[in-house]
């Protein structure tokens, strides 16, 4: 029993910081990233730390006028608030890179423990969140001064708490005599100031509580989030600004390249289908398997690629049923994911695509048989920077967090399973290792170039 509770809550956790430490060590990066938008959030949260409240100091006020040019509303301002008390103690962006990196290591402890809370075993548990500590996206992004860390956090506190005020459904009204869900309500709304994706939480969120019928935490949610949004939208609609930018690009041709026009309902809806249709086929078999070579900026489908991209969306769905009362909670927000980046992206001639990386593991027992399978996806939009002008560029980044589907576990004795599991870690963090560096390589001779 004490062994038992010494690997649970202390040794793999431990081995989960370990892991966490030696690559935020290994890949940071003390310079600021050469996007415009880390730029634009240590600005604002200058302006808030110094008592000047959410303003672009880049921007020159004209004193001959009433209006104060440099209010904003470009981005929203919650990873800003998130930044500026420690911008108002030290003005070093090496400690708000850091303080991103700290909020991927409470993501992946969070996400452990869980995992543990749903069901599953401590191999499993563990394997999955050691794993996520490889992943090149989660490396890319929390090593800069952007959204990324803190909406994957506040996405991974939302599903735990809803977690946990799913374990007293006596009563239809359950939920609203506990103080989880309304740390999951609080939390959704910083997720969504965060960044404006925090929809697609909203939508997933609302499907599955809708699917399990808890009326009374569906009132909650939709009324909790309305009061959470109304401040920023009134702030706004009395100093005349746009809500935000994203909503004004839904309908152009292409959002970097405004001058080719707005889009026709007909065409509007070919281009969604043709963006679903590159994510599924081309940037999710990409993102996983090494040998599945192809270009999502000018995609050439095959009969592999349709064939790769189906099974992985059964996986995923399969896997996703795994996860208890979220289940529904997770899928919803996965499909909400996709349908998001699927309006607001263009299929071609854009810098940006879906990297869904897929960590697939299979740990056999002594007779050779497969014990578990575990399937591990994350799906994030990003950039890939191309040549020194691409990084010039502003680049607009959406994340959604990791999730774990895990299958059935296989009875073996407990030294079986700890051996399996670190085997399996190993090979995951070989793999994510080696993709990582080789993509860090090439982005080094794109800039020499």
């Amino acid at each position: 029993m004490k062994s038992q509770i010494l690997g649970r809550y202390i040794l793999c956790p431990l081995c989960i910081v370990i892991a966490w430490f030696a690559t935020a060590t290994y890949t940071f990066n003390k310079k600021a990233d050469l996007n415009g938008d880390n730029f634009y959030y240590y600005i604002t949260a200058s302006a808030m730390a110094s008592g000047q409240g959410y303003v672009d100091l880049s921007k020159v006020d004209d004193p001959t006028t009433d209006v104060d040019e440099r209010i904003t509303a470009t981005y929203p301002p919650g990873y800003p608030i998130l930044m500026t008390p420690l911008r108002f103690i030290t003005d070093s962006i090496i400690a708000q890179k850091w303080q991103n990196e700290l909020c991927i290591l409470a993501s992946l402890l969070l996400l452990y423990f869980m995992l543990l809370r749903i069901g599953l075993s401590v191999p499993i548990a563990f394997i999955s969140t050691f794993a996520g500590a490889f992943i090149p996206r989660v490396l890319h992004f929390s090593t800069m001064m952007m959204s990324e860390s803190a909406f994957c956090l506040t996405a991974i506190l939302v599903f735990y708490f809803l977690l946990r005020a799913s374990e007293n459904e006596d009563k239809w009204y359950s939920e609203l005599r506990q103080p989880w869900i309304w740390l999951s309500i609080g939390c959704l709304i910083i997720n969504y100031h965060v960044r404006t994706q925090g929809l697609a939480l909203l939508a997933g969120v609302l499907f599955g509580l809708l699917i399990r019928r808890r009326w009374a935490a569906i009132g909650a949610m939709i009324g909790g989030f309305i009061v959470g949004y109304l401040p920023w939208k009134i702030r706004n609609q009395v100093l005349g600004l746009s809500n935000s930018r994203y909503l004004d690009m839904v309908m152009l041709s292409n959002p970097w390249r405004p001058e080719e026009g707005s889009l026709t309902i007909t065409e509007f809806i070919g281009r969604f289908f043709e963006t679903l249709k590159m994510l599924v086929f081309t940037a999710l078999p990409n993102s996983i398997l090494p040998f599945a070579e192809c270009n999502p900026d000018q995609p050439e489908y095959s009969i592999g690629l349709y064939i790769l991209g189906i099974v992985m969306i059964i996986l995923i769905v399969v896997g996703c049923l795994q996860l208890g009362k979220i289940k529904w909670c997770v899928l919803g927000y996965i499909a909400a994911t996709f349908g998001i980046i699927s309006v607001f992206s263009t299929p071609s001639g854009n810098r940006e695509e879906v990297e869904p990386g897929t960590m697939v593991s299979y740990a056999y027992n002594d007779n050779g048989r497969i014990n578990r399978h575990l399937c591990y996806c994350d799906v994030g939009y990003t950039t890939h920077y191309k040549t020194r002008t691409d990084l010039e560029q502003n680049s607009n980044c959406l994340f959604a967090p990791t999730f774990v589907i895990s299958g059935k576990v296989g009875t073996s004795n407990r030294t079986s399973n700890i051996q399996h599991a670190l085997s399996s870690a190993l090979c995951a963090l070989l793999s994510y290792w080696k993709r990582f560096k080789k993509e860090n390589t090439e982005r080094h001779r794109s800039l020499l170039t």
